[in-house]
């Protein structure tokens, strides 16, 4: 990816991440459903339980990719906007004759 690609793919990521509700998000069980909700309102569920007609269970595969994925993916588009930006700033250096210490 050229770095537009990059910057184009971290502000689309970002505002997916934006429109979701607070998170982190948490697996609730409350004795007869089992959902997900964010962390600061565990009685407003996102997904699981009566509506979905289903219920889902905490230590699933699913659940827990959905649970590590929403704290992890805003820390993951972080880190890639900070290398790209010291790609950037190293190319810079490179375009101009100046050495730069890694």
């Amino acid at each position: 990816m050229n770095p537009d690609e990059i910057k184009a793919f971290v502000e689309q990521t970002e505002a997916v991440c934006k429109a979701a509700p607070t998170l982190p998000w948490v697996y609730v069980d409350d004795g007869f459903d089992g959902y997900i909700a964010p962390e600061n309102n565990k009685t407003d569920w996102l997904f699981g339980g009566e509506p979905c007609e289903g219920r889902i269970e905490g230590n699933e595969p699913e659940t827990l990719f959905v649970l590590a994925a929403s704290t992890a993916l805003p820390r993951a588009l972080e880190i890639i906007k900070e290398q790209a930006a010291r790609i950037e700033e190293l190319e810079r250096g490179k375009d101009n004759g100046k050495r730069i210490d890694t």
